[in-house]
């Protein structure tokens, strides 16, 4: 079976699962049994792995397929292990893990999802939750909906809709920092990056935000390495199962959540509702948490309030 990578996301997929689906009703069965994986890295190596019931045990296999110049093949980084455990969901999420879970320098379970993505679900993700994420921000883990935007932090939006904007994380050295240690964003540059992506006037915003009319800034406070700790979580690999066309010309997304720290079809799920704009913008207009499992969420503390 041919497996396909993400470009954000640690998991893979796959477009023709039954080979897959074989092995796992072969390997369930109590069967010994092999599937062999492999994946272009790029044009000149190859990612070979193969899964195994042998005497009844597990296995995974993993080798590095390499084209030199000359034409020959260098195979390296062969390595095998014991699989500690596996599992396929309800929906066709194999998972399958090699070391102990709990480590934090690597995703607990390898992912391999049997149902290849739909290209106008995943453009739609690329476009509206993928620059947010679920961490340091919580416009995806609260309740919310236009006009009142209150429980939302609007400082933290400020780096994730800065980069969406320009492609670029802001460089906090080009703010002043008050007494407080958080940096002054100046209000013509907060709310050029913050105002097109909500129905909301200058004057709301002051309030939302913290504006300080004397310096005429808003506070903001970037990720730091001890925020980590803080924002402890599984893994979230956001997914959408479905956009719904609303009558007064908003979409409603349905946002599912996997993570490759926990074998689960869905660590929570949320409503996420956006209005195109004619202009090719679009504006963030409510969301609804709609799931959620006994680890709970992300939490959703704005970094001001760490502070």
């Amino acid at each position: 079976a041919v497996l396909y990578a993400y470009e954000t996301y640690p998991s893979y997929y796959l477009e023709i699962s039954a080979p897959l689906l074989s092995f796992w009703e072969q390997a369930q069965a109590g069967q010994d049994c092999a599937i062999e994986l492999v994946r272009l890295k790029d044009t000149h190596t190859l990612s070979y792995q193969k899964l195994s019931v042998e005497n009844g045990k597990p296995y995974a296999q993993f080798l590095r397929c390499e084209q030199n110049v000359d034409g020959t093949v260098t195979a390296s980084n062969f390595e095998r292990f014991p699989v500690q455990d596996w599992q396929m969901t309800d929906t066709g999420n194999f998972y399958y893990r090699l070391f102990p879970a709990g480590d934090k320098h690597y995703a607990d379970f390898q992912l391999i999802r049997t149902n290849a993505p739909d290209e106008a679900l995943f453009a739609a993700l690329e476009r509206y939750v993928l620059p947010i994420d679920y961490y340091y921000v919580n416009l995806l883990i609260t309740d919310w909906s236009e006009p009142s935007f209150e429980g939302m932090s609007f400082n933290d939006l400020f780096d994730r809709l800065y980069a969406l904007q320009t492609g670029e994380q802001p460089d906090s050295s080009r703010y002043l920092q008050d007494d407080a240690g958080l940096f002054r964003i100046p209000a013509a540059e907060f709310e050029a990056v913050v105002l097109p992506y909500f129905d909301l006037s200058p004057e709301a915003l002051h309030a939302l935000a913290g504006f300080d009319a004397q310096t005429e800034s808003y506070p903001w406070c970037p990720i730091e390495t001890n925020d980590m700790e803080r924002y402890d979580y599984p893994a979230v690999e956001p997914y959408i199962t479905q956009i719904l066309e609303n009558a007064d010309g908003t979409k409603t997304l349905l946002v599912s959540c996997l993570s490759t720290d926990i074998p689960t079809d869905c660590l929570f799920s949320h409503e996420l509702t956006v209005r195109d704009l004619p202009d090719g913008g679009f504006q963030f207009v409510s969301n609804r948490v709609t799931f959620q499992t006994g680890l709970g969420l992300p939490n959703d503390a704005p970094r001001l309030r760490a502070k």
